[in-house]
């Protein structure tokens, strides 16, 4: 009679998982890159609204949403907790499964794209209408 196959030994459940900080340093470098760049916006915006107002242009829609956004979000001190959010969503996604996180972080990335495309477009569009009424006599 042949010997038993011998039992393979499992770790038991009660080893702790480490910290994975290798992920959470890759989350938190692609969360503030998102950030940083929908963050950056808020810092020319003021500068723009000036220049707006000085010249008493008609403001289109997609610019005083944008203008509005930047006003509440200053308001509430936006300049300043809005970096904690690289710090904070990284903990939340290290502990999903990795397909999760992954189509968590390319949904972050084409949100900031397509904020990066309606923020241009919404400061650009004024200054085309100046240009316009400048220059169609």
């Amino acid at each position: 009679m042949a010997s038993p196959v011998p039992v393979a030994e499992y770790a038991s459940p009660e080893v702790r998982r480490r910290f994975p900080t290798g992920d959470y340093l890759m989350f938190a470098a692609v969360v503030g890159f998102v950030v940083g760049v929908l963050a950056a916006p808020l810092l020319i915006i003021d500068r723009l609204r000036n220049i707006y107002e000085d010249l008493k242009l008609k403001l289109p829609g997609s610019t005083q949403l944008l203008i509005d956004l930047y006003s509440t979000l200053n308001q509430f001190g936006a300049r300043f907790w809005i970096w904690l959010i690289p710090l904070l969503i990284p903990l939340w996604l290290v502990r999903l499964d990795r397909e999760v996180r992954f189509r968590a972080t390319v949904a972050l990335l084409l949100l900031a794209g397509l904020a990066i495309v309606w923020f241009v477009l919404a400061t650009v569009s004024p200054m085309l209408l100046l240009f316009e009424g400048l220059f169609s006599r």
